[in-house]
């Protein structure tokens, strides 16, 4: 592919990474009631999108390490008998692979029963860790298969239109366009996630800090007073005894003290 194509491509996704990027905002603000795309300035939202950019260009990398990763656990699979090679020539050969069949039957059987208890459990286990109790390594296994079932859908979708020959698809890996328009899907639910886990990060690790007025008042945090962040026009406080609100222009302050 050329350096033309990459460049109309990017061009394209730069859209759905702005989008992905407010979904992470809007999700992390509406917690506390805040409208915060009417806080953010055109430029702000124009380049939203670098951090998912760079996201994606470390998950494509990762991507293409995860599928050697898997054709050399496909190929172990094959050594040990758990996919069939081939089908036999000979008649010994074949009598042969059929008592092989049999014994590598128990083994298939085994193998699919002890995996639908482990998906059942886990399933269950995911829901909880990834919706209650916020843990990480729940919704990074979630979002891995969710990307590379979208990228493995969106290439077979890609290839079904395309005028090239059956055999000859069937031989290439993921296109650029399907592993780009997968890791998109990916971003755009992964950056819900993301807006939920930072908010309750905020919670239950608040910073510390001290906002000096430009009338020499100071704003300080507490247990109660958490520091949300700030963009280039406003910062943001929220008091959770009274649940409100403090949006504070950037021109009215001299100084945060993190403490």
């Amino acid at each position: 592919m050329d350096i033309k194509k990459i460049s109309e491509l990017f061009t394209v996704a730069v859209p759905p990474l702005i989008l992905c990027a407010s979904i992470r905002s809007v999700t992390y603000y509406h917690t506390w009631n805040i409208p915060i795309l009417d806080y953010l300035t055109p430029a702000e939202l124009l380049f939203s999108f670098i951090s998912p950019a760079l996201v994606m260009l470390a998950l494509a990398a990762a991507y293409l390490l995860s599928v050697m990763a898997l054709t050399g656990f496909l190929l172990l699979l094959v050594k040990l008998g758990f996919i069939p090679k081939g089908k036999a020539k000979s008649d010994g050969k074949e009598q042969a692979a059929k008592d092989e069949g049999q014994e590598r039957k128990g083994y298939q059987i085994f193998a699919w029963l002890i995996m639908v208890i482990f998906l059942g459990s886990a399933a269950w286990v995911f829901f909880t860790g990834i919706w209650y109790e916020f843990e990480i390594i729940p919704v990074v296994i979630l979002h891995v298969a969710l990307w590379m079932v979208a990228i493995t859908t969106v290439d077979k979708l890609l290839k079904s239109q395309s005028t090239e020959a059956p055999e000859g698809r069937q031989k290439e890996g993921a296109s650029i366009e399907a592993i780009l328009l997968g890791t998109i899907i990916m971003l755009v639910s992964a950056s819900f996630f993301y807006g939920r886990y930072q908010a309750h990060q905020t919670l239950a690790h608040p910073s510390q800090h001290e906002i000096v007025l430009t009338d020499s008042s100071v704003l300080a945090t507490s247990p109660s007073v958490f520091y949300l962040g700030r963009t280039t026009n406003y910062c943001f406080l929220y008091d959770n005894s009274t649940h409100q609100a403090s949006i504070i222009p950037n021109k009215e302050i001299k100084i945060i003290r993190s403490r």
